[in-house]
């Protein structure tokens, strides 16, 4: 007895579908890299052998994505984007702001994110990962450090160790919250009571990553942040989160 088998129907691609794949196939196996001029709309549809509005929809659909920048006057063109984890910062924004994200939820993400990069660092980490780290704290020493020096500084030694964590997706994702990050490290360091804690405690952490104390460099950083937390209540900072924060005049 013959089956009756119902096949889906084959679904139609788009042309301009086909084009935006290439170039991101393109991206990926380096033949474009960041920073590099697409060619024009005509050349491009000369080499696909499409029309010219089909590259014209591909690369509004990649800008769309963040991959490439479209630059209107002089030196106009079609670019790939040079900073991939700042177009995802932009859209991780204006999604904590749709969807009322609090500063609060952001320190849970980070605990679970951070206390992760600190246990992987302790047990990858190469000899010029710790010398960034060390550079880092070096410069965290200095009392006479502007606050957004100090912010900067702070925000690198957490950068440092998500990459001495050898993971590419967890440094991704902290690259690509790192205004968020930035926002965070700011609430504090307008107090000068605070950065020496929280230095101090950045010490600590390197020890252990030092060390290759994975357990006591999770915990450490589980401390840290949690500390974090504690000191942002005891300034009376609203753990609401309210979007772009200017930095404090301390003049």
């Amino acid at each position: 007895m013959d089956k009756h088998f119902t096949f889906a129907p084959i679904q139609k691609v788009k042309a301009s579908q086909l084009v935006e794949q290439a170039i991101k196939r393109a991206v990926i196996d380096g033949t474009l890299t960041i920073g590099d001029k697409l060619s024009s709309e005509l050349e491009l549809s000369e080499q696909f052998r499409v029309n010219r509005s089909t590259v014209r929809e591909a690369i509004g659909s990649l800008s769309k994505l963040g991959i490439i920048h479209v630059k209107k006057g002089p030196g106009q063109g079609s670019f790939l984007v040079e900073d991939l984890p700042r177009t995802l910062s932009e859209k991780f924004e204006f999604f904590m702001e749709l969807k009322k994200i609090t500063l609060d939820q952001v320190l849970e993400f980070r605990i679970v994110i951070e206390t992760s990069t600190a246990e992987f660092a302790a047990q990858r980490r190469a000899e010029e990962d710790l010398q960034n780290l060390m550079k880092i704290l070096a410069v965290d020493r200095d009392q006479k450090m502007e606050i957004s020096s100090l912010v900067e500084s702070s925000l690198s030694f957490h950068l440092g160790i998500a990459a001495a964590a050898k993971s590419p997706l967890l440094h991704l994702i902290l690259k690509s919250i790192a205004e968020l990050l930035r926002r965070c490290i700011v609430q504090t360091v307008s107090s000068r009571e605070t950065p020496s804690e929280s230095i101090q405690e950045h010490y600590e952490i390197y020890d252990a990553i030092f060390e290759g104390n994975a357990p006591k460099a999770k915990h450490l950083m589980l401390l840290h942040l949690e500390n974090y937390r504690k000191r942002l209540k005891e300034l009376g900072v609203n753990l609401l989160w309210e979007g772009p924060t200017i930095e404090p005049d301390i003049s």
